[in-house]
């Protein structure tokens, strides 16, 4: 599995609740999309920065995904997003009561 943080800074100005409205619209972007095993957005408004934390079942869907939405983050936001990827050997999932624990660690 591959964690993807995407970073990105906040239009000025916009609200909490512009935000919201905002991240809704986009739910079509990633429901269903094939390996996209789950999706957090997090908004900081004091630092102005806002950024998707992506837990993906291999980085090769990742990369195209990334690919596609990259140019509409920068769009929207008026700033290219940074991406970063990583190899995610352990997920703990609480709430579902379930561990997922790589055999190897995988670099593709």
């Amino acid at each position: 599995m591959f964690t993807v943080i995407c970073s990105y800074p906040l239009r000025p100005g916009v609200t909490p609740s512009q935000a919201r409205d905002e991240i809704e619209q986009t739910i079509p972007m990633y429901k269903g999309r094939a390996g996209l095993v789950r999706k957090y957005v997090a908004l900081d408004f004091a630092q102005g920065r806002g950024c998707g934390v992506y837990l993906w079942s291999d980085r090769a869907k990742a990369e195209k995904y990334f690919a596609e939405v990259t140019p509409i983050i920068e769009a929207q936001m008026g700033a290219k997003p940074e991406v970063a990827y990583y190899d995610t050997p352990l997920v703990v999932d609480n709430a579902a009561d379930e561990i997922y624990l790589a055999e190897s660690s995988s670099a593709n």
